[in-house]
């Protein structure tokens, strides 16, 4: 049986973020704030979530400058009642949460790896 055709302009359609509303966490800083740019420059409304409230404030802000809808929200993704007001605030200003990139980790070890306990991966594996 023959292929079926694949039409590429309903297959970006498919895939676009215009218009949808992604939580990035951990998008202060690193791969969580470039994947944030990326998703606010392809359309997206973009909702920051991010425990240290600087870098926070940095990623919305440029965001603002780029004319992309955004929302920074403080939240320790170690905290139940933390991440439902996360959600609830996302919610409340763009009506829904379309999407989720889960970049933030909790692991900051800083001792060599050899010393890392099974308690401490554990934290790092379940934050994740």
């Amino acid at each position: 049986m023959p292929h079926p055709e694949i039409d590429s302009t309903a297959t970006q359609a498919m895939h676009s973020v215009l218009g949808r509303t992604i939580i990035v966490t951990g998008s202060g800083q690193g791969v969580g704030r470039g994947m944030a740019h990326h998703l606010g420059k392809a359309g997206a409304n973009v909702v920051v979530a991010e425990w240290n409230a600087e870098k926070m404030a940095r990623t919305c802000g440029e965001l603002t400058e780029l004319s992309v809808p955004n929302l920074g929200v403080e939240v320790d993704i170690n905290e139940r009642d933390q991440i439902e007001a996360l959600v609830a605030a996302t919610v409340k200003k763009f009506g829904r949460v379309d999407g989720l990139i889960n970049n933030a980790q909790t692991f900051r070890a800083n001792m060599p790896v050899a010393e890392v306990s099974a308690d401490d991966v554990e934290v790092f594996y379940h934050s994740g």
